[in-house]
């Protein structure tokens, strides 16, 4: 019996310890935020990339997105891979139905993490944000790789995707849309 309560401390202090840390990450990785640009006064809505996979037997992925009222229909995604690696393509499965990511960059940008830029629809963005389960396929030449998130998982930026909705929502009820 001593054993056994024993073990259920333990046990409780690491479930405690596992989901301070992810607070911990939550607040110390970078968050989204407005910012109006100085040359023609758009307001752009950012969030930079932060872990997008919900467990450590996943592919882990950088996924980061960016919304602005010069295209107020549209969410620019970029997904990130560690190394030097070539991304072609950004898919999602939303329970059955896939949302593929149109390219809106020429390359793929190279330094500790690889990334590249896409676009999905606004709607198609929502339908991905508000998910309780997405897998993303991020493609490269000759592989390809899948983490997943969404709201009913612990991955970082199922963390993050509430807040830059509510400030995508916000600018673009500002500009009567």
């Amino acid at each position: 019996m001593k054993r056994t309560c024993s073990l259920l401390l333990v046990v409780a202090a690491l479930v405690a310890m596992m989901s301070g840390c992810q607070s911990i990450n939550s607040a110390m990785t970078p968050s989204s935020r407005v910012s109006t640009d100085p040359f023609d006064g758009t307001t752009t809505v950012t969030q930079p990339p932060v872990s997008a996979a919900a467990s450590l037997t996943e592919d882990w992925h950088t996924l980061g997105f960016e919304w602005t009222a010069r295209t107020p229909n549209q969410v620019f995604l970029t997904p990130g891979v560690q190394g030097i690696d070539n991304i072609f393509g950004l898919e999602f499965n939303v329970a059955g139905r896939m949302i593929s990511a149109s390219s809106a960059s020429l390359t793929t940008d190279y330094a500790d993490w690889s990334t590249r830029r896409f676009v999905v629809s606004y709607q198609d963005f929502v339908t991905i944000a508000t998910a309780p389960i997405v897998k993303m396929k991020v493609s490269g030449a000759n592989s390809y790789g899948v983490s997943s998130f969404g709201t009913g998982t612990s991955a970082l930026v199922s963390k993050k995707l509430p807040t830059f909705l509510q400030q995508v929502q916000a600018a673009r009820g500002a500009k009567g849309r």
